[in-house]
């Protein structure tokens, strides 16, 4: 004989049905966060809002020998992932998955996955990331590759240099509609091209601790991509990072660092002859 539920209890069961997401954070040295949820609205989860995106992973691997978890993620590209690809500041972002029940996510969650984009391929309209959890093997044995640039990141353990001893805090002279170019007496108290490839963060305002990395830096102008998603006031504060060419001369000139350079930078060219 089949039975049928009450109507009152029915809604009691789907009342306890809870809507389960996962929450995906890339965070790209010297630029903002990309947030995406795999849910079809937007969830906010530490402050931090995680719209909804092309996404998927595959499932996370753990191997206990070697203390390594990895999990591959496909999603769409855009246009700020691609320039983070080119500016090859994606490469090594940390990453994190975290599983939250979409109607409470500060009060419900799992964090699934954290660690590094390791492999980055891409095509027009996908980008495949390899991500993997390397902390044991990166204190044992840093990965370097046989080239004359630096190959740590700087202001990490290996490169040594303390982000607070070279960042600076200012304000803007005038208005920024774009959020592209900005204006300071801070970025000219310094010579042309010393904050270059460095980034700023802004510490009030709209664009308050969004950070953008720094194409060109002319005089009391710097240049920021992406631009920030709201348009820059006049007299907005922030803090602002010079950043590294990665050869000789800046880890000698510039940062005084040369005993800490993770290149090679005697590696014999090929010979022209051959």
């Amino acid at each position: 004989m089949t039975r049928v539920l009450s109507t009152g209890y029915s809604a009691h069961l789907a009342g306890l049905t809870q809507a389960v997401v996962e929450l995906y954070k890339i965070s790209a040295a010297g630029m903002s966060l990309f947030t995406y949820t795999d849910s079809k609205e937007s969830v906010t989860y530490h402050g931090l809002t995680y719209k909804p995106y092309p996404i998927k992973r595959s499932k996370i691997i753990f191997s206990a020998d070697l203390r390594v978890d990895q999990t591959s993620i496909s999603l769409a590209t855009n246009w700020g992932l691609n320039r983070a690809i080119t500016s090859n500041t994606l490469s090594g972002a940390a990453f994190s998955i975290t599983r939250v029940r979409k109607d409470a996510p500060d009060h419900d969650n799992i964090l699934l996955f954290e660690g590094e984009v390791a492999n980055i391929s891409s095509s027009f309209h996908q980008l495949e990331l390899r991500a993997q959890t390397l902390d044991f093997l990166n204190f044992m044995l840093p990965r370097r590759e046989i080239q004359v640039a630096c190959n740590w990141k700087l202001y990490d353990k290996f490169c040594s240099l303390g982000l607070t001893t070279y960042q600076s805090d200012g304000i803007t002279s005038q208005s920024s509609p774009s959020g592209k170019t900005l204006y300071s007496s801070t970025f000219s108290a310094k010579s042309s091209d010393y904050y270059t490839l460095g980034f700023i963060e802004m510490t009030d305002g709209d664009n308050k601790n969004f950070k953008r990395s720094i194409s060109d830096h002319t005089s009391n102008i710097i240049t920021v991509i992406p631009p920030f998603p709201y348009a820059v006031g006049q007299t907005t504060s922030f803090k602002v990072a010079p950043g590294c060419k990665h050869d000789l001369d800046d880890c000698e000139s510039k940062f005084n660092n040369l005993i800490n350079y993770g290149g090679f930078p005697f590696v014999p060219k090929q010979d022209a002859v051959l």
